[in-house]
């Protein structure tokens, strides 16, 4: 179990979270700004701070599209209760593009398993894209699409970034809304933290 004291985001320590008693909206307020902190903080600010850095933003796509990958398995697991994504990381990183509002447009089977392997298994395990896999920045690319010839992925890693953004401010949005069911598995990923 974390001691008391140990930080579980930027501003808040485990003891913060096990003193919530959940039977007041305003301990489910703070459990809420807990999982804010927790990711928001420690993740999606670093990378924002790193995309609006002169001479580096135009250089960062492998280090945005690392950290937004672990943050896609991360969110499904807050989604879904899990304590971690341990041997159904393929599984749970299709699922959330192909169930996500934001994504799934964007997505089908085939490109997001495409994702999965060139882009987060290359990014993460080989710090490179595999398979021809391409990440851009240019305005007049989609959020992921197939080259002309459908042989390549092609990411763009700014507006990759913003959908991941975007999920994660509905993710709030819908627990600051009383979603029981989302937020059950938000306590149960935190539970399981503070162990």
């Amino acid at each position: 179990m974390l001691a008391d004291e140990t930080r579980i985001s930027p501003s808040y320590t485990a003891g913060e979270w096990r003193a919530l008693a959940f039977d007041t909206e305003q301990d489910w307020n703070t459990a809420i700004a807990i999982a804010e902190d927790r990711i928001g903080r420690r993740f999606l600010d670093p990378v924002q701070a790193m995309m609006d850095s002169d001479g580096v933003g135009s250089w960062c796509g492998f280090a945005v599209l690392a950290i937004d990958c672990l943050l896609i398995e991360t969110l499904y697991a807050f989604e879904h209760g899990l304590p971690n994504t341990r041997n159904q990381s393929r599984k749970a990183f299709i699922r959330f593009l192909l169930a996500s509002p934001v994504f799934a447009a964007h997505f089908d089977e085939r490109t997001a398993a495409d994702f999965y392997s060139q882009v987060r298994c290359g990014i993460l395990h080989q710090s490179e894209t595999v398979d021809g896999a391409l990440v851009r920045t240019s305005t007049d690319c989609q959020v992921v699409s197939l080259t002309e010839d459908g042989g390549q992925l092609v990411v763009n890693r700014n507006l990759f970034h913003q959908g991941l953004v975007q999920h994660f401010n509905d993710y709030l949005a819908l627990l600051r809304g009383g979603d029981r069911t989302l937020r059950a598995n938000l306590r149960r990923k935190l539970d399981a933290i503070c162990r």
